[in-house]
Formats: structure tokens, sequence, C-alpha cells
């Protein structure tokens, strides 16, 4: 299996996270102190960083895109039952 930083939970971190997402930095942190729990011997690359930096990015924008979408559901439902 090859190790990623995905594969170790932390876009679940990120996410558990909310509303308080934390920065870049506190993921490399997590993820080496994830590595060096789990007896790893892993460098974090620069496609790691990207990565975070992606899910730092995708992750908040998610949870309000899916936050605005469950509000106009509630909202239509409501319109729709006191019609």
């Amino acid at each position: 299996m090859k190790i990623t930083i995905t594969s170790f939970g932390l876009a679940d971190w990120i996410s558990d996270q909310e509303p308080n997402y934390p920065t870049f930095e506190e993921c490399k942190i997590w993820v080496n102190n994830k590595m060096e729990n789990l007896k790893l011997n892993y460098k974090i690359t620069k496609e790691d960083e990207e990565e975070i930096k992606m899910l730092l990015q995708y992750i908040p924008m998610n949870h309000l895109m899916n936050k605005r979408i469950f509000s106009q559901y509630l909202e239509e439902n409501l319109r729709i039952k006191n019609s």
C-alpha cells in the first residue's frame, strides 16, 4: 500500500474541526504526529503540501455548499407545507 496523507484520515480530521478549521501548519503537525505514532519514517513531500492546501480549500467550501443546499431544501419544504 502506498503511504498517502489522506489514507491516514487527514481529510476526516480537517472536517471534524468545523467551524475552526486547522491551519496549513497544524495539518503538517498532525500528519507528522500520525506518522510518528504509526512508527513510519515519512517526510512530507511537496505533493503532500499541495494536497493539504487543496483539502483546506475544498472541505470548508464543501461544508458551506452542503449547508446552503440543506437550508434551501428546508425552506422549500416549509413553504410547501404552509401553502
